[in-house]
C-alpha cells in the first residue's frame, strides 16, 4: 500500500481549531484523521 494523495483542511473553531488530514492509497482505502484519532474506511466505488 503506498499514499498517492494527502490533503488537509485547518479549521478555525470556536474553542479549538481543528487540523483534518485525508490520506488516498493506491490501494484504495482512504484514512480520515482527526486531532490523533483515525478511522480507516473504503472509498465508494
Amino acid at each position: 500500500m503506498k499514499i498517492t494523495k494527502v490533503k488537509v483542511w485547518l479549521v478555525e473553531g470556536v474553542k479549538y481549531n481543528w487540523t483534518l488530514l485525508k490520506v488516498y492509497t493506491d490501494t484504495g482505502n482512504t484514512v480520515l484523521m482527526d486531532g490523533g484519532r483515525s478511522a480507516l474506511m473504503q472509498d465508494p466505488v
